[in-house]
């Protein structure tokens, strides 16, 4: 099995972040406005952002889906070992 480690600085950088058009109805200038979403989550990183300020405006949330993943399988993994333990 191969494991690849990679590090997050920016959503932008997360292979589960997914831009979506989220023009203004109001503004016909911010029509080309983006926002961010969490693919594992569904949650919204940022909205109404300008194509070009994208990187600078999805900082990694304090939410973020992937060391929470990671954190439950660790936990899973551990009580697995402590039932392994019990049973012996």
């Amino acid at each position: 099995m191969t494991t690849v480690n990679f590090k997050i600085e920016n959503c932008m950088d997360c292979p589960n972040h997914q831009v979506q058009c989220d023009p203004d109805p109001d503004d016909w200038f911010c029509g080309d406005d983006e926002k961010v979403v969490c693919k594992v989550s569904g949650k919204t990183v940022t909205v109404a952002c300008r194509p070009y300020n994208k990187r600078k405006e999805c900082e990694v949330p304090k939410w973020r889906p992937l060391i929470a993943n990671k954190k439950k399988e660790q936990d899973k993994k551990r009580h697995a070992k402590e039932k392994v333990k019990k049973a012996k």
